[in-house]
């Protein structure tokens, strides 16, 4: 039996995450203790290399999701963690249209 040894480095990571890419993301919101603070769980990896936090819209810069999210209106904090994202308001702020704009950014960002 002859045996043959392939290599499944990069490449296949490459084809798979363009296959995942193109599936419908299913994004989750929840309620966190904190009223100014909402998490959003998606089915795909946000930040698989570890936590991350932007306190502001000029930190975000360097990262396309952190600064689609800072682009609406009364959103102060984005953390990203695995598989969600936290995204804290500023006071007065709504989240009955922080959160369909978070839901969005993030379908977008994601296919």
């Amino acid at each position: 039996m002859k045996v043959m040894k392939v290599s499944v480095g990069r490449n296949l990571c490459q084809i798979l995450i363009r296959g995942y890419a193109s599936m419908p993301v299913h994004i989750t919101a929840q309620t966190t203790p904190n009223p100014n603070a909402m998490k959003f769980t998606v089915d795909r990896p946000v930040s698989p290399g570890g936590s991350r936090t932007f306190n502001s819209a000029a930190e975000a810069a360097a990262d396309p999701l952190a600064a689609k999210l800072f682009t609406i209106s009364g959103v102060k904090m984005v953390f990203f963690l695995n598989d969600f994202v936290t995204v804290s308001k500023e006071a007065g702020g709504d989240w009955g249209t922080i959160t369909p704009s978070v839901e969005k950014a993030l379908q977008e960002h994601f296919i």
